[in-house]
């Protein structure tokens, strides 16, 4: 894979687990009142966890494309 195309990757991947972050914020902070069990599960943490897998696969891009420049 091409420095160019990690790059992309990498801003895409990082720039999705910002997203998903915030978004896994805003319903922590505001659905408790009003979404529960299931739902809860799906539209906060569910995003919340492939927020942290898109943030890992973002930081291997990273570090690969560092050790390409050194």
């Amino acid at each position: 894979m091409t420095n160019a195309r990690k790059q992309q990757l990498f801003q895409l991947t990082f720039g999705l687990a910002a997203m998903l972050y915030l978004w896994s914020l805003y319903i922590f902070w505001e659905a408790p009142g009003w979404l529960s069990g299931t739902a809860y599960f799906f539209v906060g943490i569910l995003p919340a966890l492939v927020g942290v897998v898109c943030l890992a696969t973002a930081l291997g891009l990273h570090m690969d494309i560092q050790a390409d420049e050194d």
